[in-house]
């Protein structure tokens, strides 16, 4: 599979890109947002605190049961994790090496 050479190949650089290309295109995206989403629809999916915990950085399970547990469902989560880009064009997509 190719990779294109304007995704940038690291974590931090998506995320620091991903609020400006919001803000451009008229989004409000509160602080982790896809982080959040992400504990809380893989806490619903695995039944699994410890795992979630670790893969989003926490030491323990504690803030994961006091602010993720049972926002949603099991179903929501399989079809949250589903989500992909087939049939969207190129020309629907925004370069981020284009968006600072």
């Amino acid at each position: 599979m190719a990779v294109r050479k304007e995704v940038p190949s690291c974590y931090h650089s998506c995320a620091a890109s991903l609020p400006v290309a919001l803000a451009k295109a008229g989004y409000d995206f509160p602080r982790n947002t896809l982080r959040h989403s992400f504990a809380s629809y893989h806490l619903a999916l695995h039944h699994d605190a410890a795992k979630a915990a670790l893969e989003i950085g926490h030491n323990t399970t504690d803030i994961l049961f006091r602010h993720y547990r049972e926002l949603v469902t099991p179903e929501d989560a399989r079809d949250w994790f589903m989500i992909n880009c087939e049939g969207i064009s190129d020309a629907n997509i925004l370069p981020m090496a284009k968006v600072g």
